[in-house]
């Protein structure tokens, strides 16, 4: 065995640079990507303005515009998504296919870059667990489904503990660190300055001094402006821990700019992984307020179903640090705890085998088949009583649209909660765009009145709940490394249940007649906002 990890050279890291020398630094980087930015900008100028004036070349952008529509109408990209970029490209043929090439056309760079990071690792997760018998028919179309979309395996009997409120979470993911010998993963779409961050850093850092290894994954969009340097040095200078920004933003506007990690995952000793919307802010755990009470939710999952969350967690580790972690050394853990519980009769394995089902995905950009858009259309689509959607964005294509309001005329009880104060007025825009034709079909839409709803959770029948970091958008769905933790016939599922109906009961019942009593101006905004949430 090679070890818990590849050794890192620690060479590599930066010691801690004086402040005007972090100033001049970062000036001069500013100041070089604005040049470039400027650059671009004057090119896409020309090209939109003066390629005309030049010989031939409009007949031959007319050719490649052409042949790239072509291409567009090829990819499996979502059919809005495609139209979009046809339309922008009939305007603006030379500029247009610049701008797709550039923004639109861009799965290959990371489906090249995760195809190396699945090769990078010692086991892959096996493609099946071991309760895999369904009976149930409509398991059998859900979970059959998400097998073959995402290649993950179906669990069964594990323990499950859903959190209506990011402080509780926070509090007990604090004391599972707390207990640690081995490890801990965190990755983290937001890692910001503030109270949360100082004492997460005294304890990992308590933690890594005895011993237990410490990685953090954070996206560097998704942190800019909000994390220091001196505390990435400070953190990085330790030898236990070890902190990487996935996907760096850089001088280049290319698309693989659009391609953050959402994720949002805690491993500790392969016994203990949280999953859900909370990242590392104040905000999250109410040490600050922002956009009113913010909302949010997650699940504490043991069991062998944190398999396919370390198997995710190493292959973004890879993409970000280009540092190979010995999954099978990792998964040891995870092993050994379970079988450990089983024997000892504790676990939710050896009590109720046959009870719940715990399905963990991923989906990134790179998967054609775009497993969490799939899982929800199939929730949606096999809905018999109720479908209960918590999400902060509601950008919806038609197909989505569609099975939502197919849902509500054949007498499903279908209910949407959206925040009441929004955190991105123009996204806002958009999804309050998406209302009238819900409503029209039948479908009940409320404004968390209290706050900000950033809580993604979707039960169905209360039989399913899908929680996660999934929002209900084109950016999420399509563009964003996401996870997601599917659980059927679970207790955890009425807790879920409840807690949207508490927020239901807190929330605005948007009418019809809202959605007309707003400006013209404002519809006006909404249906270009709408025309161009694919781009959004």
């Amino acid at each position: 065995m090679e070890g818990p990890l590849t050794i890192v050279n620690k060479k590599r890291k930066s010691r801690a640079l004086s402040v005007p020398m972090r100033i001049l630094r970062g000036t001069v980087k500013l100041i070089f990507s604005v040049i470039i930015l400027i650059f671009q900008l004057a090119w896409v100028f020309f090209a939109v303005y003066y390629y005309r004036n030049i010989p031939y070349l409009s007949v031959i952008s007319y050719f490649v515009s052409i042949f790239v529509v072509l291409i567009i109408c090829y990819t499996r990209q979502n059919s809005e998504y495609k139209l979009l970029w046809v339309m922008v490209i009939l305007l603006l043929p030379f500029a247009g296919t610049v701008w797709y090439l550039l923004y639109g056309y861009g799965r290959s760079t990371p489906k090249r870059i995760q195809k190396e990071a699945e090769k990078a690792f010692l086991l892959n997760i096996p493609q099946n667990g071991e309760n895999t018998e369904l009976t149930d028919e409509r398991d059998k179309k859900i979970f059959t489904l998400l097998n073959k979309l995402s290649r993950m395996p179906l669990y069964s009997g594990q323990d499950v503990i859903y959190f209506t409120d990011g402080a509780p979470m926070y509090k007990d993911m604090l004391e599972k660190i707390e207990s640690a010998r081995h490890y801990v993963f965190i990755e983290s779409f937001i890692v910001s300055e503030g109270r949360m961050l100082d004492e997460l850093e005294a304890l990992l850092t308590r933690k890594a001094k005895e011993g237990v290894i410490v990685n953090i994954l954070f996206d560097s969009v998704g942190s800019y402006g909000r994390l220091k340097r001196a505390t990435m040095e400070r953190l990085q200078n330790h030898q236990n821990i070890e902190i990487a920004a996935f996907n760096r933003v850089g001088i280049s506007l290319g698309p693989y700019i659009n391609y953050r990690d959402h994720r949002k995952i805690v491993i500790v000793d392969g016994k203990y992984s949280y999953v859900g919307g909370i990242n590392i802010a104040d905000e999250y755990v109410h040490y600050i307020e922002r956009y009113g009470f913010w909302r949010d939710g997650g699940v504490c999952i043991e069991g062998e179903a944190i398999e396919p969350l370390l198997y995710l967690f190493c292959q973004n580790w890879y993409m970000a640090a280009k540092v190979r972690l010995d999954i099978n050394y990792f998964r040891s853990f995870i092993i050994k705890y379970t079988e450990e519980k089983k024997n000892s009769g504790k676990s939710s394995s050896a009590k109720n085998a046959d009870k719940n089902k715990v399905f963990v995905f991923g989906d990134t950009p790179a998967d054609s088949f775009d497993p969490a858009y799939n899982c929800c259309m199939s929730l949606f689509e096999n809905a018999q009583k109720s479908i209960c959607i918590s999400t902060p964005y509601l950008i919806l294509d038609d197909k989505m649209s569609s099975a939502l309001s197919r849902a509500a005329q054949s007498g499903v009880s279908v209910k949407i909660l959206t925040p009441g104060i929004p955190d991105k007025k123009i996204v806002y825009a958009v999804t309050r765009s998406n209302y009238r034709n819900l409503i029209e079909n039948g479908v009940e839409i409320y404004e968390f009145t209290p706050g900000f709803n950033h809580c993604k959770s979707i039960v169905v029948d209360d039989k399913y709940a899908l929680v996660g970091s999934i929002n209900l958008d084109y950016r999420s769905l399509l563009l964003h490394y996401e996870v997601g933790a599917l659980i059927e016939n679970d207790k955890c599922i009425g807790v879920v249940k409840n807690d949207f109906n508490e927020a239901v009961s807190k929330s605005k019942l948007v009418t019809a007649a809202d959605t007309e009593n707003r400006s013209v101006f404002y519809k006006i905004l909404q249906f270009l906002l709408h025309i161009l949430a694919p781009l959004l």
